[in-house]
């Protein structure tokens, strides 16, 4: 029914097409006009009406576009190709894109033009590609350049008293990173190969990881094969990804894991590298990661290690300025803190950050150095200078 229903308005359509488009020249009569809405054809003589009406304005000569939608309408409704359309005044044009089949079936839009490939084959010719095979680890080298020089920048204002001030309360307080932090690797000896590689175990698992969940996964591991090079490269996927539970990311630290002890193993006699530009190297091993493990593996003083606290904390002193980035952080405070300092900062601030300096609701009121803290002043209790000013004078009456 809903088919017959289209097929109908189809009809209608046609039909007053068909009246509109090649109607007489001429003025259009009210006679006429009525026809058209009413369906029936008008005079086979084209003689315009007796009738004394008042003339209207005919319509215009059917334009090209015109011609196709009628065209592309008598072609849906007689099942033929879309043509240029009856030419004007004769037989055809009454009809013209009219249904003559009762079979109510229409056809399928004309196929869209499909694109064409060409199939180019060259003999005797090989071509290689530049490009590494997917199966093979692609190791991107990260160098990091800092864009001031040590000594380039003047030191904030009051600086080594806030420094001293922060060294007294992280003094009172015992903080997670002094318990579980990346040189707390077990009880055998901080020196040597298994060392060196426990301590760079240990910060590529830190990262978005609490160092309680660190050195738990950093134990399974020491329990469960001894945690060397060549056992983690040798430990299937799946036991590995179980005994990283708890680690942020687990996931992609397995592949780096198994990629960078196969790395040291095969490349450096499974000892870790003592530069920063063979650290990077290592999959899933940042600037921070490798510095810390120079200074505490190799002993070697090559810059500032900036995590998340020493980067917010750092800030809200207002030792850096506009630092987006723990790298640009790094950069302005390698430019003014002393050389002397570079291997204390990092355990400092991160101590400091997790005690009191917190990231949310820092508690200043217990902080020492609250004065001397930009955000610190903002804490502190408003002074009722009106209120002093009348004690004062009272005073003075007395």
């Amino acid at each position: 029914s809903k088919m017959k229903t289209h097929k109908e308005s189809m009809k209608d359509a046609l039909k007053w097409l068909d009246q509109a488009a090649y109607a007489p020249q001429g003025p259009l009569t009210r006679q006429r006009q009525a026809a058209l809405h009413t369906g029936q054809p008008l005079s086979v003589n084209n003689t315009p009406s007796t009738q004394a009406d008042e003339p209207v304005v005919h319509p215009k000569k059917p334009t090209a576009r015109l011609k196709s939608i009628k065209s592309e309408m008598g072609s849906l409704m007689t099942n033929e190709p879309a043509s240029a359309g009856p030419v004007p005044g004769t037989v055809e044009s009454q009809t013209a894109g009219r249904c003559t089949s009762e079979s109510h079936q229409f056809i399928e839009p004309k196929d869209r033009r499909k694109r064409q490939y060409v199939k180019v084959e060259v003999e005797n010719e090989s071509i290689t590609s530049p490009l590494p095979s997917i199966t093979q680890n692609i190791v991107k080298k990260r160098v990091v350049k800092t864009k001031m020089e040590p000594g380039s920048m003047p030191p904030p204002p009051n600086w080594e008293e806030v420094w001293d001030r922060i060294s007294n309360m992280r003094k009172k307080e015992v903080a997670p990173v002094d318990k579980w932090g990346a040189e707390c690797t077990g009880e055998g000896p901080r020196e040597g190969k298994l060392y060196r590689f426990h301590v760079l175990v240990s910060v590529m698992l830190s990262s978005q990881t609490k160092d309680e969940q660190t050195y738990a996964a950093l134990s399974r591991l020491q329990k469960d094969n001894g945690c060397t090079p060549e056992s983690i490269m040798n430990l299937p996927d799946d036991k590995l990804r179980d005994l990283l539970y708890g680690v942020g990311f687990h996931n992609n630290k397995t592949r780096y894991l198994k990629q960078t002890a196969r790395i040291i193993h095969e490349k450096y006699d499974d000892d870790v590298p003592d530069t920063l530009e063979a650290l990077l190297e290592l999959p899933g091993v940042g600037p921070k990661m490798a510095i810390i493990v120079l200074n505490s593996g190799w002993r070697k003083t090559t810059g500032i290690p900036v995590d998340v606290h020493v980067h917010r904390i750092s800030g809200r002193l207002g030792w850096v300025k506009n630092a987006a980035t723990p790298e640009a952080a790094r950069a302005q405070l390698e430019a003014w803190v002393p050389a002397d300092k570079w291997n204390q900062i990092n355990i400092l601030l991160v101590g400091f950050g997790q005690t009191i300096c917190t990231p949310i609701n820092p508690k200043c009121d217990k902080c020492e150095a609250q004065e001397l803290c930009p955000v610190g002043r903002k804490t502190l209790p408003r002074v009722n200078k009106k209120k002093l000013k009348v004690e004062h004078n009272e005073e003075q009456l007395a």
